[in-house]
């Protein structure tokens, strides 16, 4: 297998710093700022009005923690790519609390990279 794993959050740069410090993790974790590049790749979505007054209520401002004050977030996603910039798989999943399964990824990631 040859390939890289990188992770996309809209969070700003402390806050993700801050936060891997207290679980370290193996691999880069890029900002994507104002969820643009989850924009371009059609996975951004617009929080509904009950969530962000849920997530309000437990104290999570994610204007503040993501410098902007759109209430988006990207949904949980794998994007495979191949060094040749071939796209080899792509899952996403509206449900934000779904997470693409890290074995499948290494299967996805053996069999087409």
């Amino acid at each position: 297998m040859n390939g890289s794993i990188v992770a996309l959050t809209p969070q700003k740069v402390v806050r993700t710093k801050a936060q891997f410090k207290k679980n370290p993790i193996d691999f880069d974790v890029l900002t994507d700022f104002e969820n643009a590049s989850a924009g371009e790749l059609g996975i951004r979505f617009q929080m509904p009005d009950y969530l962000v007054e849920l997530y309000k209520n437990f104290g999570l401002d994610f204007p503040t923690f993501h410098g902007e004050s759109t209430w988006t977030l990207p949904m949980p996603a794998r994007i495979v790519v191949s060094a040749d910039g071939i796209v080899r798989d792509v899952e996403a999943n509206a449900d934000y609390s779904y997470r693409p399964e890290p074995t499948t990824t290494l299967e996805i990631l053996t069999s087409t990279c």
